[in-house]
């Protein structure tokens, strides 16, 4: 059995996945299996993919009918064998110790069953980062969760997280939605108690053309308001006193796809827009009164609250995506 399981859906990614592949065997941490997902690629994934499990025993290549990424991490979560459990994304970067590292955090204290550390959205042009932590901590799972509501250094994304596996028994990603990370990563915190996180840099996030961050606005990208809905009551229901932190998060990906909406230029999405609108309009007071909801995020509030087209300049201006060409 080894210590750590590493899911790694893949889906015509013959560019990108022998260097993600030979990334993950130079780890310094040994002791890993590495599950690779094929979810019916209709590429040369697959067959670059049995060359490694050739040559490494703990590298194994499964196979399924397309079913999406999140059926495809499902396929992984059902068959993992560790005793912890991680996710890669086919064509991410990480560093040679990123695995050792996220294991150390695990064994700062007793009874720790999540770490996570810092990733960073590169271009494919980038080098892979590697900082080195100037902090570690313990916290609570629910300080945990208010940190990445916030983005107080952490965020939800399925990367840069080590789980105990245990804490996968009930929870699975939803297979009929798109953002499943957004929808599954705070209800697997919640059954947690404590969490290790180190703000080391070891991931390397990198947007490419064509990704879903960088899709164009539509009904399926606007989905996502219905996905925080439901992650917000779901947080608030469970603690009613980060409310608001989970509105927080909630308006922010609201905003976000206002941006789109905006520069999208079309008139298609007047319902969505006015639903935006009225959720920011409702919630404004609540954010602007906490002293621990981001200074940005006010400001992104009080200038849509003063004109749209305010917002849009300075969202563009300050939108921090990695900006990827075709």
């Amino acid at each position: 059995m080894p210590i750590i399981s590493i899911i790694m859906p893949a889906y015509n990614v013959e560019r990108y996945i022998e260097k993600t592949i030979q990334l993950i065997q130079r780890q310094t941490f040994k002791d890993f299996e590495l599950l690779i997902v094929d979810d019916g690629s209709s590429d040369n994934t697959y067959d670059l993919c049995k060359k490694y499990v050739a040559q490494d025993s703990r590298i194994k290549i499964l196979h399924k009918d397309n079913g999406g990424v999140s059926a495809a991490r499902n396929y992984g979560l059902d068959r993992m064998t560790g005793q912890f459990m991680t996710f890669i994304d086919s064509d991410d970067w990480i560093t040679d110790d990123y695995l050792q590292y996220l294991y150390s955090l695990i064994l700062e204290k007793d009874d720790v069953q999540i770490s996570m550390l810092v990733g960073k959205q590169v271009s494919e042009k980038s080098e892979i980062l590697d900082v080195q932590e100037t902090f570690r901590e313990v916290i609570s799972a629910k300080e945990a969760i208010i940190r990445m509501l916030t983005r107080d250094v952490f965020t939800h994304e399925n990367w840069g997280k080590l789980y105990r596996v245990n804490l996968w028994r009930n929870i699975r990603f939803p297979e009929d939605i798109i953002y499943d990370d957004l929808n599954t990563t705070y209800r697997v915190f919640a059954e947690a108690d404590k969490v290790a996180c180190g703000n080391a840099i070891k991931y390397s996030y990198v947007q490419r053309a064509g990704s879903l961050m960088h899709s164009k606005c539509s009904k399926r990208t606007l989905s996502v308001l219905d996905v925080v809905d439901d992650i917000t009551e779901y947080l608030v229901k469970r603690w009613p006193d980060i409310m608001p932190y989970a509105v927080d998060m909630q308006v922010q990906t609201y905003m976000k796809n206002l941006q789109m909406i905006l520069n999208s230029g079309t008139k298609e999405f007047r319902i969505e827009e006015e639903r935006i609108l009225s959720c920011v309009r409702k919630n404004a007071g609540l954010l602007l009164i906490n002293a621990r909801v981001p200074r940005n995020d006010k400001i992104k509030v009080l200038t849509l609250l003063i004109n749209k087209r305010l917002f849009l300049w300075l969202y563009n201006l300050h939108d921090g995506n990695i900006k990827v060409v075709e």
